[in-house]
C-alpha cells in the first residue's frame, strides 16, 4: 500500500516552487505600477540647469569672452605696431630724384608727384600717382616711381622719365604743338620747339595718324626728302604736302613698298623741274602707277 505522506526530497520541491511564484507575484505587481506623476511647473532653482544658464552652455560663453579679449588685445599690438612703422625715420621721404629728363624741367615733375617731403614712402599708391600723371601730361609718355635706399633707409623716391618727342606738329587749342603716332597733342619744351618737323594741317583723328603714317614712312626712306616737307594734308582722300620751297606734291594714297620707289622718282622730277622753270606750283603723282606725273610751273 503506497505511504501518502511526503518525503523530504517532495517537501523540498514543493517549497521550492511556492518561493518561486512569490518571486513572479511581486515582479509582475512592480511592473504594473504607474509613474509617478512629474509636476509641469518649473521653479527658479530648476532654470540653473536649462537654457542659458545650462552648465554646458556656461563654458562656451566663457571661451567667447576669452577669444574676443584675444583679439582685442592682438588689434591693439597690430595698430600699435603699425604707429611705430610709420613713424620710423627710416621710411621717412628725404629726397624725390628725378632721371630721364631732355627737355621738361625738373620743377614741372615734381609739381605733378604728390609726395612731399617728410611723409612715410609707403603712404602714397606709386601705382596710381603714375596712372594719373601719364593720364593728365601727355608730354610724358612713361614714369616709372620706386623706392630706394638713401640715407640708411628707405627715403627715396624716384622717378624714371620717359618724354614723348614729336614726330610731327599740329595746331591744338590755338598753338603749336606735338604728336606723335598715339596722336596725344603735348606741350612742347626746350630743344623740342626748335626741331624742323612737318605740320599736320588736320583736325580729323582719322587723317591725322594717316599723315602721321606718311611721313614716318617717308622719314625711314628718305631722310632728305623728310626734312624738304613743310606741311601736310589729306585733299579729298589723298595725301597732299608742301615742300620748304612752296612746291605742292599731290603724292595720292600708297605707302607700300613701291612708294620707295615712287619717291626717288618724285625726287628726280623736283630737281628737273626747279632746274628748268625755278618755282613749281605743284606736282600731281597721283596718277604714278599709270606712269604719269603732271607738272605745273609758276606763271
Amino acid at each position: 500500500m503506497r505511504n501518502k505522506n511526503p518525503s523530504y526530497w517532495q517537501l523540498r520541491k514543493l517549497n521550492k516552487t511556492k518561493k518561486n511564484l512569490a518571486v513572479n507575484n511581486v515582479k509582475t505587481n512592480k511592473s504594473k505600477r504607474k509613474a509617478p506623476r512629474r509636476s509641469t511647473k518649473t521653479y527658479r532653482g530648476d532654470l540653473v540647469n536649462t537654457g542659458f544658464f545650462a552648465d554646458s552652455f556656461a563654458p562656451k560663453i566663457f571661451k567667447l569672452i576669452l577669444i574676443a579679449g584675444i583679439l582685442f588685445f592682438v588689434y591693439i599690438g597690430i595698430v600699435k605696431i603699425v604707429d611705430s612703422l610709420h613713424n620710423l625715420q627710416i621710411l621717412k621721404v628725404k629726397d624725390i630724384e628725378i632721371v630721364g629728363l631732355e627737355n621738361i624741367p625738373s620743377s614741372k615733375i615734381k609739381s605733378l608727384i604728390p609726395i612731399s617731403i617728410g611723409g612715410n614712402t609707403f603712404d602714397f599708391d606709386l601705382s596710381q600717382i603714375e596712372q594719373d600723371i601719364t593720364a593728365n601730361n601727355p608730354e610724358i609718355k612713361e614714369i616709372d616711381l620706386s623706392r630706394e635706399i638713401f640715407d640708411g633707409g628707405l627715403s627715396k623716391i624716384k622717378a624714371l622719365i620717359t618724354e614723348r618727342a614729336p614726330e610731327a606738329f599740329v595746331l591744338s587749342g590755338g598753338s603749336l604743338k606735338g604728336t606723335d603716332s598715339d596722336n596725344r597733342p603735348f606741350v612742347l619744351y626746350g630743344q623740342f620747339k626748335n626741331l624742323k618737323l612737318p605740320i599736320i594741317n588736320s583736325r580729323n583723328s582719322q587723317d591725322i595718324l594717316k599723315l602721321l603714317a606718311f611721313i614716318d614712312f617717308v622719314k625711314h626712306a628718305d631722310k632728305q626728302l623728310f626734312s624738304q616737307i613743310s606741311q601736310a594734308q589729306i585733299i579729298g582722300a589723298d595725301i597732299t604736302f608742301i615742300d620748304t620751297d612752296g612746291t605742292r606734291v599731290y603724292w595720292g594714297q600708297n605707302i607700300d613698298g613701291a612708294a620707295k620707289e615712287k619717291i626717288e622718282i618724285l625726287k628726280e622730277i623736283l630737281q628737273d623741274a626747279k632746274s628748268r622753270y625755278g618755282k613749281i606750283e605743284y606736282i600731281d603723282m597721283t596718277n604714278y602707277l599709270d606712269a604719269r606725273a603732271i607738272i605745273k610751273p609758276y606763271k
